[in-house]
């Protein structure tokens, strides 16, 4: 039990660290928003949480980027053919070796 205890604390604690470092604030302004929330008698949960939306949206926002412009490239049009006529070719194996057992 103690084991998983420290797993989920390094887990957060690494996850906080990640989310702080690839914020898109500047780090005053999350500075000035996590005193401003802690001041005002929060945890400062608000203020990370938000922080960490931003990144989630950013990373969704790039990877959609990504994806179009893979896409978009001649190699994926060419993989996707050949993995087409490879399906193909293993359908009709596969039909073969049916008829041949009954």
């Amino acid at each position: 039990m103690c084991k998983g205890i420290k797993a989920l604390l390094a887990g957060l604690l690494a996850g906080a660290t990640l989310g702080i470092l690839f914020a898109p604030k500047k780090g005053k302004d999350m500075r000035q928003g996590l005193k401003k929330e802690i001041d005002e008698g929060g945890t400062g949960f608000k203020t990370f949480r938000s922080a960490c939306c931003d990144v989630r949206e950013d990373v969704e926002e790039t990877s959609k980027k990504v994806a179009e412009d893979v896409k978009k490239s001649p190699k994926y049009k060419k993989g996707k053919r050949k993995v087409k006529r490879v399906a193909k070719q293993a359908v009709a194996k596969a039909k073969r070796k049916a008829g041949k057992e009954e």
